[in-house]
């Protein structure tokens, strides 16, 4: 397993953390090739390590499918704070991935990815009687629409928060100024500016050639 790319996530990354927040971490990894291609091989999809430190990266084959699919914890990756890349003969390999990202997504897979993810953490919200989970489940419920419209609306996916014009509340949110009831209506709000986002945006595809030719000059780079 070779590390590809690591990038900084979660509240550090998005500007809203506190002193005591966790640093989380989302990365790439490659398995080489000719492991990969070797007779019985188990490939590894993912890597998880869970704690005060949450790292959790995905093998380069992986990664790209879940990234054709507009898969938002994989989306963020190809913006968020960059920690560690791989240069091989003087090629960054973890910036041309991050260069691929105007072709691994389509509007419709934006559109039922980010609204799916954000109804997944509005059921979350609602089942839970711990406020420090209630919190960051109204977090991400909100911010994941806010990315979700700025992909659609302007190809590009915000991952710091701080000059946003939401900034203020989610610190609300943060703060526990807003009840759950008040999050939602803005949620709702929100959800019908995706629509529209999408409506305006339908015809983004895909470009297969572009990331299965990426794909194949990692595999041949990769190779051992």
């Amino acid at each position: 397993m070779i590390g590809f790319l690591k990038t900084l996530v979660g509240s550090r990354a998005h500007g809203i953390e506190r002193e005591d927040s966790d640093f989380d971490y989302r990365g790439v990894f490659v398995v080489p090739t000719n492991e990969l291609l070797s007779i019985g091989a188990k490939i590894k999809n993912t890597s998880w390590i869970e704690g005060q430190t949450d790292n959790t990266s995905w093998e380069i084959g992986h990664f790209l499918e879940m990234a054709i699919h507009s898969n938002p914890n994989v989306l963020e990756v190809f913006f968020a704070p960059v920690v560690e890349t791989v240069v091989v003969r003087g090629v960054d390999w973890g910036d041309r991935l991050r260069k691929l990202f105007p072709y691994v997504w389509s509007s419709k897979g934006v559109y039922d990815a980010y609204l799916n993810y954000s109804h997944n953490q509005r059921a979350k919200l609602l089942e839970t009687q711990e406020k420090k989970r209630s919190r960051k489940y109204s977090l991400i419920y909100l911010m994941i629409l806010h990315q979700g419209i700025n992909i659609l609306k302007n190809g590009e996916l915000v991952i710091n928060f701080s000059n946003s014009p939401i900034f203020e509340t989610l610190k609300a949110v943060r703060d526990g100024q807003l009840s759950v009831g008040e999050i939602i209506n803005i949620c709702i709000f929100w959800e019908k500016e995706l629509e529209d986002a999408y409506m305006k945006n339908k015809n983004k595809e895909v470009d297969y050639n572009k990331v299965n030719d990426f794909l194949l000059e990692v595999r041949k780079e990769f190779f051992q």
